[in-house]
Formats: structure tokens, C-alpha cells, sequence
């Protein structure tokens, strides 16, 4: 995944930088609580006793300057000492996966090191029904789709409304078009005459569009609690070898073809 820094500040607001292959040094300034290096599913996460007051992101570059990864450091505030004082900082460190029951059990809100996104208590609630329906079946294969059939029951109500409006402005269509037609030099009559059509066979123009946006959130939770959860990494279910990864059986000219997005296709129509 994307190589990044995560820095959590004393609003408990996390300021992501995603690095790449970062060419020029970068500083970002605090004052932090604690700041990490990650990829996609693993993460360095350090936690002085003090405060840090900058992170320092440099390039690191091979033998022709080319930028093949990037080095991290902290600078925490001056201490004034007096004549043979003592100044004791204690680190907290974490190192390993970007597992999310794990960090939450650590202190100072290490569990914010994963970016589920702008709606992360949705993603939280389905990592969480997923690890259940997991610890039942013994196979997250399993769990995604019980989660995602409960999804569709959950916006089922949604989406019917959604099916419901569209046919309606299927029926109405020609109507519609004949008077866009006969008033296309007229825009205010046009615009008249579709809300009498609207009022009279009891249609809102906008019931189609609102329900889907209303799923929305859901869908984006899910896309974002699959794209992080690192306990997917290296679960296999049928023929998927890894159901972190495409599900890619063989490639014709160089286009790899992968069955679950076809089969998707299929139930979409």
C-alpha cells in the first residue's frame, strides 16, 4: 500500500501526509502526541512522554538521485537544565500490523492510526460484525458476504424507493418529453407545465437520486474497512489465494481477468 506518516494531536485529529516516493524533504509541525510510519496494513507508531514539536520527512534515493523510499524523524521541545541537571523522556513504541482490536487496547488513541475514512464508526461497526461472523464460520470469505447481504436488507427500503421513482419516471417520460419539445423556446412554460405533469401523476423528480445517496455512507464505510482490514491479508476463500488482492485467475494480452467482478456483474443485472 501507500507509504504515509499519521500524526495525532492534542484535539485528537490525525494529520495524514501520504509520502510516496518523496522528493523533497518535508516538515510538519506540531505540537504532536504521537506520530507513525505505515503502509497499508503495518504500522511504527512513537509516543514520547513530552510533546513532539516537528516530524522531518527526507527522501532517500539510490545511486542515479532517484527517490526510492523516504526516513522519518522527531524533534520534541527544548528542556533548560541547570549545571549538571538530568532530563529523562520515556518513548512508548508499537510495531506491527494496523490491527484494529489490537490498537485499541493500547493507550493514547493508537487505534486512529487506520484511516477508515469520514465515516469511521460505520467502518468500525462492520470490521466488527465481519470479526464476528469470522469467529463463526472460520472464513472471512463467508463473513464478507453475510455482511454484505446484510447490508442489502439494510438498504433494501432505500433502494426500492429508488426502483419505484425511476419507473414512475419511465411512465411519465413521453409526457415529459412532449413538453419539452413544445416549449423548448420557453423555458419558464416548460418548466411549468413538468410540475403540473409532476403534481398530477404524484412524482418527485428527486425521490430516485435521494435514496441512493442515502447509501452512500454505508457503501464507502464497507469499501474502506476491506481496502484496511489487514485480516483479510493472505485469507483465502475458493479460488482466491488472497482476498486482499484481485482475485486475477489468468491474463489475455496483458488484461488480467478476475471472476468476482464478472459474477457481480451478473447479480447487478
Amino acid at each position: 500500500g501507500e507509504l504515509g506518516i499519521a500524526s495525532f494531536n492534542e484535539n485528537k485529529e490525525v494529520k495524514r501526509v501520504h509520502v510516496g516516493k518523496i522528493k523533497e524533504p518535508k516538515t510538519e509541525k506540531g505540537p504532536f502526541i504521537w506520530t507513525s510510519l505505515q503502509n497499508q496494513y503495518y504500522t511504527i507508531i512513537v509516543k514520547p512522554s513530552s510533546k513532539i514539536e516537528e516530524v522531518l520527512i527526507n527522501p532517500v534515493k539510490d545511486d542515479k538521485a532517484k527517490p526510492v523510499g523516504f526516513a522519518s524523524a522527531i524533534t520534541l521541545g527544548a528542556v533548560k537544565l541547570p549545571a549538571g541537571g538530568v532530563h529523562e523522556e520515556e518513548f512508548l513504541f508499537f510495531m506491527g500490523p494496523k490491527q484494529y482490536d489490537i490498537l485499541k487496547k493500547m493507550p493514547g488513541h493508537f487505534s486512529d492510526v487506520i484511516d477508515f475514512g469520514f465515516f469511521s464508526w460505520i467502518s468500525i461497526g462492520i470490521l466488527i460484525a465481519l470479526n464476528f461472523f469470522f469467529k463463526i464460520f472460520r472464513n472471512y470469505g463467508i463473513a464478507i458476504i453475510i455482511v454484505t447481504v446484510l447490508v442489502k436488507i439494510l438498504m433494501y427500503p432505500f433502494t426500492a424507493k429508488s426502483l419505484k421513482s425511476m419507473k414512475q419516471m419511465q411512465a411519465i417520460q413521453p409526457l415529459i418529453n412532449e413538453v419539452r419539445e413544445k416549449n423548448k423556446d420557453n423555458p419558464k412554460k416548460m418548466q411549468k407545465e413538468m410540475m403540473i405533469i409532476y403534481k398530477e401523476y404524484k412524482v418527485n423528480p428527486m425521490s430516485g437520486c435521494l435514496p441512493m445517496l442515502a447509501q452512500l455512507p454505508i457503501f464507502i464505510a464497507l469499501f474502506n474497512t476491506l481496502r484496511n482490514a489487514i485480516e483479510l491479508k493472505g485469507a483465502k476463500f475458493l479460488w482466491v489465494k488472497d482476498l486482499s488482492l484481485p482475485d486475477t485467475i489468468f491474463a489475455v494480452s496483458g488484461i488480467p481477468v478476475n471472476i468476482l467482478p464478472l459474477i457481480m456483474g451478473v447479480t447487478m443485472i
